[in-house]
């Protein structure tokens, strides 16, 4: 059955074969891509559901995009979420409906968006609850009808961290919840950018801690650890705390690419009855 040609960008998009409207769609904001996806008879692929789990608009992540970018006058990945199983979100094809704790994070070192909060909880789904005392938002179980065959997906629930949304350059989060953004036995984890939908994986070599400490599980994450991603413009590297690292003289041990400094590890010392110990040090 033929559709009608309407307006000129639609029909393009028609023409156009879905690996490489794929390709398009992934740097385009997430409910725009529904959007064209339902105009140009294309479809919406796993990883624009993700973000649509959590955005009904997309006004508060073109905000952020654009913030960043005039805070550093260069080409920025955007907000990004973290999780351990991100690519099973939107999968009409995966079966597994556990709850998931995924984290929000800007990079936001000038703490701008924190004044557009308002626009941030008007962009996001309806039905959450949001603690602020725990500085995050629960989403319920839902359904999402995809573009453009209006197939129905089975969006479990999901709870957001919003640590990073205040402004600070590293983000502190319990034990536990920083242990939930990964595989229960294995340091891995998942992430993807607003402007490169694309889910990408976090292995073992793309975080680093306390450089006289083994990192083997999630645990051991604890009391701070960095964790370096692979965007569209390059190496970008988050930090993480736990509220143990407050007992701790914590140093970041860096190198510095091009402009960039990067964190390869943490040293310092910790009081232990009444004595200063070095850290990983287990005599």
């Amino acid at each position: 059955m033929s559709h009608p040609q309407t307006k000129h960008g639609e029909n393009h998009f028609r023409r156009m074969p879905q690996e490489v409207f794929d390709m398009v769609a992934n740097e385009i904001s997430p409910n725009v891509t529904k959007q064209i996806a339902n105009a140009s008879l294309k479809h919406e692929c796993a990883d624009n559901i993700l973000w649509r789990a959590i955005f009904a608009s997309d006004e508060w992540i073109n905000l952020a995009e654009h913030i960043l970018k005039e805070a550093t006058y260069m080409k920025v990945p955007g907000p990004i979420i973290i999780g351990r199983d991100l690519s099973s979100i939107g999968n009409p094809m995966d079966s597994n409906q556990q709850h998931h704790h995924i984290l929000l994070a800007c990079n936001d070192w000038t703490g701008d968006l924190r004044r557009h909060q308002e626009v941030f909880f008007n962009s996001l789904r309806e039905d959450y609850r949001y603690l602020q005392k725990d500085h995050k938002v629960i989403f319920p179980k839902t359904i999402l009808r995809t573009s453009p065959d209006g197939r129905c997906v089975s969006v479990p629930g999901i709870t957001l961290y919003i640590q990073n949304l205040n402004g600070a350059a590293d983000i502190e989060l319990p034990r536990k919840d920083l242990k939930r953004l990964f595989d229960r036995k294995l340091i891995r984890t998942q992430y993807s950018s607003s402007s490169l939908k694309k889910v990408q994986t976090i292995k073992a070599s793309d975080v680093c801690g306390l450089l006289n400490k083994e990192l083997s599980t999630p645990g051991d994450l604890s009391p701070i650890c960095s964790i370096t991603f692979k965007t569209c413009i390059g190496p970008w590297q988050l930090s993480f705390s736990t509220p143990e690292a407050k007992k701790y003289d914590l140093k970041a041990v860096c190198r510095k690419v091009g402009y960039v400094t990067f964190v390869t590890g943490w040293e310092g010392v910790r009081k232990f009855h009444g004595r200063w110990w070095l850290l990983g040090n287990n005599h």
